[in-house]
């Protein structure tokens, strides 16, 4: 990794080698890291030991919009390749303190363009009709504005410069006493910290590549340790240890920033959606606002320099998913496979937001990239504090969402923003009027912005919708027509509905050429071609054009290619043609328009790209061309069959992974119960689908967002289920009648019971499918956790309860406090209270010395779980234990009792009513009922009264038998 030399050498130290005077950003004060792994090794790497330096690819500050340079500058990543370039040879080559010297630095003229209004553009045929969601027509410019002139040669200017041996102490201004007025970003850089130097501290980790290969990381990921007490070292030592587990890329503190891991490849620091696409780093805590802010100044800059290391663009993912700047919150919420939300809860206990912790790595990005320094605050003179202004009072929420337009900014004084809710970094300058992608929208208190995106994907910032002109964009589409150009055809553009300042070159003298088009999109209702004519390269507007006629083909058809895939893909939405055969033209019956089908064949047909397609029952439907379908890739991730809960019973079961309306079965909320039985599980590009078992016994998928997974720990059994069940049978005594039995009614007497087959104690041990079934696997449920129930819902089963009713607030209370699960407290409390009619429950008086009941007494006690009401004075005993406990109201009784409860029945490490039942790990001792389908009855009870809050358990436990 010496190819990152130039991002982690001190600016300072660049600026001095080039003979420049401007005062460096001390932030960006960082050293070089180098490829060289050696096992458990610290290491500090010194400038001097750097190589080549490698810069950056498909980045553009996002600052530059009001950059006077011609358009052609501004956009060519050559020119910002070569400016970085000159930038790092001279440093190389300087060995010694620069002396007096001429500096010759590059100061392009102003464009000239730049002064004209959003009108000079005079309409033309290639005005599409107005869009319903716009007030205007987007225009092509008239003939003569369309060609570009060359664009002006920079001027040298030489610079002279008094020499002198800068260091650190040189542009550090005096501190202000008292830095509790200043933001953290303020904080940062009115005090110019310099960028410790970077370590590496590798150890034996995987060279496992990320998703797009190695070295291509597709941004970073910002976590904290959320460890009050730990240092930086002792986290590293202990990641070192469990790696297996987790371990990321690097560890920053305010002092020290620290690699551990090589960036080229994955680590294991954020699930395993976000693993093979983001390099991970943790944030260690310290604490003060000075070492907070350092930190934080060390954290930026390390994302700064590997964004721009790994040719990486700017962009905020934690509001929509979509970005390179992630933390784990944004993780958790957009892609899964993780719940954890840092460092936003760290950041918040510092008065930081992440927002701020963006705009910070935006300065560093763009300082790095282009040279050009954010203000530095100044203290105000004496003993005053340093006045600082205080950001705009954004209050509202961000509400982000995607949108697909395409926009121009109306005025030259348009504000941009790097980020929504901060003030604005630039004006639009010179490009407004220019044509650019919107795929963000966001709305801040009923504003509305738009995220500009250039045609190389590069992201150029917010602005408010009211500030441009836009129109609706449809996705690009394939296209192979041909046309010719006609007389009004006079230029073409690298971007639909392309301004002047857009122009790829001139069709003037064009007119009957060949235009072969690849793509096409709608702008409103007027239709652009992206193609070719004549070595030129780029979009036309429709009505320039005139669509050849085409003649059928008499060429031989050439089948090449043939084989099997495994791929899934959607058709198009208004047209699917079908062939019967490969080789025919033939069409089929069956039009699939806007249907998900499973691709099972791929082949060449005259060098064109077919696939064979078959509906969700498998069946060959025929054969189409790609231009009507969007292939994705498609594979079983997972065999695992289990449970699962339904978190969005709003959504629908599809027929097939990834399906369309159309293809719809049946909604989730018609389903009897909230579980689920997944089979198996699937995977459409990224996204999971899993297969499910209805209880017809059909099959459908559903989207892994509207699932979540039982809580469910699997344990082995220490024996065979036949040496369990042998155990068993041999308690049977039919001399004493002991033993496991058969409980049952007849009509004639309500309790019956007998000794229990061999079979029937197996087929009630068994554990194997009863953990699918939606009532019996409640014998699993782990009645030592807490659920987290709301007294309001635990009061709807306590209506009607005598004494209980409206005690909700008790048992979640006790369920809290003891760890126990609130609906079992609550079914325990009902039987053996006689659903709150028992004496012991509504309260009874008891004599000074323990020894009779008084029936009236103005002094009562409660007593709701039965506890020590022993068989030979039922009463006497429960009411005692009350008094000796304080028990004087029900809900002291409730919540008291509930640690009784906890003690004698879950703590003995029997946490479920299977385990209660027949103890697996002891089998045939401590059992609590004989009753073959005592768990079995108790679990349809809990099952029952989970469906009536239409809840579904959440924890559980089953033994596995050998």
């Amino acid at each position: 990794m010496d190819n990152k030399f130039y991002y982690k050498t001190p600016a300072l130290m660049l600026m001095m080698f080039a003979g420049t005077t401007t005062a460096a950003y001390a932030a960006e004060n960082e050293v070089v890291k180098t490829d060289a792994i050696n096992s458990t090794t610290n290491e500090t790497v010194n400038p001097s030991t750097a190589n080549e330096s490698k810069v950056p690819v498909n980045v553009i500050a996002t600052n530059d919009l009001s950059n006077p340079a011609s358009i052609a500058e501004q956009y060519s990543l050559t020119q910002v390749k070569n400016n970085t370039e000159t930038s790092s040879t001279s440093q190389l080559k300087t060995t010694e303190t620069p002396t007096t010297e001429a500096v010759t630095t590059e100061a392009p003229t102003v464009d000239t363009t730049s002064t004209e209004t959003p009108t000079a553009e005079a309409p033309t045929t290639e005005a599409p009709t107005v869009d319903s969601t716009s007030s205007e027509t987007p225009t092509a410019e008239a003939v003569t504005t369309e060609v570009p002139t060359a664009a002006a040669q920079p001027k040298k200017t030489a610079i002279t410069t008094t020499a002198r041996t800068r260091t650190l102490g040189t542009t550090a201004t005096t501190k202000a006493k008292n830095i509790d007025s200043m933001s953290v970003n303020e904080v940062i850089k009115y005090n110019n910290w310099t960028v410790p130097v970077y370590e590496k501290s590798f150890f034996n980790s995987p060279k496992i590549a990320y998703r797009n290969g190695v070295a291509k990381p597709e941004g970073i990921v910002a976590h904290e340790t959320a460890n009050p007490t730990s240092k930086i070292d002792g986290e590293i030592a202990y990641m070192k240890r469990n790696y297996t587990n987790a371990f990321v890329h690097a560890f920053i503190d305010d002092k020290r920033i620290v690699e551990v891991a090589d960036t080229d490849y994955i680590s294991w620091g954020a699930g395993p959606v976000a693993n093979p696409r983001f390099i991970n780093v943790e944030l260690v805590r310290v604490y003060g606002k000075e070492a907070f802010s350092r930190s934080i100044n060390n954290y930026a800059d390390y994302f700064a320099t590997n964004l721009l290391y790994y040719g990486l663009p700017l962009d905020n993912a934690h509001y929509d998913g979509n970005g390179t700047v992630w933390n784990h919150k944004g993780v958790s919420n957009f892609l899964g496979g993780t719940d954890h939300t840092d460092p936003i809860g760290w950041f918040q206990a510092n008065n930081y937001t992440f927002d701020e912790f963006y705009n910070l790595v935006s300065e560093k990005y763009n300082y790095k990239l282009t040279g050009k320094m954010p203000a530095t605050p100044v203290p105000a003179p004496g003993n005053t504090p340093p006045k600082v202004t205080p950001a705009p009072n954004n209050t509202g929420k961000v509400v982000t969402s995607n949108e697909r337009r395409i926009a121009k900014i109306k005025w030259q004084n348009t504000d941009v923003y790097t980020s929504v809710g901060n003030p604005a970094t630039a004006k639009a300058g010179s490009k407004s009027n220019t044509a650019y992608y919107v795929n963000k929208k966001a709305v801040l208190n009923g504003v509305t912005y738009y995220s500009l995106t250039d045609n190389k994907n590069i992201p150029r910032g917010w602005v408010k919708a009211k500030d441009t002109k836009s129109f609706s964009i449809t996705p690009p589409s394939k296209t192979s027509k041909r046309f010719t150009l006609n007389s009004t055809a006079k230029s073409i553009y690298s971007t639909p509905w392309g301004s002047s300042k857009q122009v790829v070159g001139s069709l003037k003298g064009l007119t009957g050429k060949e235009f072969k088009a690849s793509q096409f999109v709608k702008v409103g209702q007027t239709s652009y071609y992206f193609g070719t004519v004549n070595a030129l390269t780029g979009w036309v507007n429709l009505n320039q054009m005139t669509l050849k006629s085409v003649s059928p083909s008499k060429t031989a058809v050439k089948i090449t290619d043939m084989k099997n895939v495994k791929l899934i893909g959607r058709t198009d939405a208004k047209n699917a043609v079908l062939y019967t055969d490969i080789k025919s033209t033939k069409k089929a019956q069956t039009k699939p328009v806007n249907m998900q089908l499973y691709i099972n064949q791929s082949a060449k047909k005259n060098n064109k790209q077919y696939y064979g397609v078959a509906d969700p029952k498998n069946k060959f439907l025929g054969w189409i061309s790609d231009t009507f379908i969007k292939e994705k890739q498609f594979k079983t991730v997972s065999w695992t069959k289990m449970p699962y809960t339904i978190k969005k019973s709003s959504g629908y079961i599809y027929s097939i992974p990834g399906g369309s309306k159309s293809q719809r079965i049946k909604k989730l909320s018609t389903l009897s119960s909230k579980t689920i039985q997944v089979i198996r599980t699937d995977k459409v590009g990224n996204a999971v689908w899993h297969k499910v078992l209805l209880d017809d016994k059909t099959t459908g998928y559903v989207p892994d967002s509207y699932l979540y997974s039982q809580n469910v720990v699997k344990l082995k059994a220490p024996e065979s289920l036949e040496v369990a069940v042998a155990k068993q049978s041999r308690l049977k005594n039919p001399a004493r009648n002991a033993g496991p039995k058969v409980v049952f009614s007849t009509p004639a007497r309500v309790y019956n019971e007998r000794l229990a087959e061999d079979s029937e104690i197996k087929a009630n041990m068994d554990t194997k499918n009863a953990l699918n079934d939606p009532e019996l696997k409640y014998q699993f449920l782990d009645l030592g956790q807490s659920e987290g129930i709301s007294a309001k819902n635990l009061n709807k089963l306590l209506v009607g309860k005598g004494i209980l009713e409206n005690q909700g607030a008790a048992f979640a209370a006790a369920a809290k406090q003891f760890k126990i699960n609130e609906i079992y407290l609550i079914a325990h409390a009902l039987v053996e209270t006689g659903h709150g009619k028992s004496r012991l429950s509504n309260g009874l008086g008891i004599s000074d010395d323990n020894t009779r009941i008084i029936e009236n007494a103005a002094k009562k006690y409660y007593n709701t779980y039965g506890t020590k009401a022993t068989d030979n004075n039922v009463e006497l005993g429960g009411i005692a234990y009350a008094k000796k406990n304080g028990w004087d109201s029900v809900s002291k009784a409730i919540i008291g009792g509930a640690e009784y409860v906890r003690n004698a029945y879950i703590d003995n490490g029997q946490r479920t009513l299977h385990q209660m039942r027949w103890n697996p790990e002891n089998t045939a001792t401590h059992q609590y009922a004989t009753d073959v389908r005592w768990a079995a009855n108790n679990a349809k009870i809990i099952a029952r009264l989970y469906k009536s809050l239409g809840l579904d358990g959440l924890n559980y436990i089953v033994h596995e038998y050998i």
